[in-house]
């Protein structure tokens, strides 16, 4: 799902202060990567202040649905997430 440029730009610069110095932006297959894992090798409380910092930034409630349902876990999926609260359809 294709949304808006500018929440693109935002989440990129939630991940980026919540990542310091990891660039998962270098490459665009690691967009689809697990978060979490050996590959991007990032912690849970990475996972934990984008979780909070979406929430807040995009003034959303992020359903616990989407977390047991794997949609919180990469950043094309979290991109997703935010495109369709951010649009009433859950």
């Amino acid at each position: 799902m294709m949304c808006g440029g500018l929440i693109e730009t935002q989440l990129r610069g939630i991940f980026a202060a919540a990542l310091d110095s990891e660039d998962i932006f270098d490459d665009f297959a690691k967009l689809d990567m697990p978060l979490l894992g050996n590959v991007l090798g990032l912690k849970s409380r990475h996972l934990l202040f984008i979780y909070e910092a979406v929430q807040r930034n995009f003034n959303i409630n992020i359903p616990e649905q989407f977390i047991v349902e794997g949609r919180f876990n990469t950043f094309n999926n979290i991109m997703e997430c935010v495109c369709q609260l951010r649009s009433g359809n859950e």
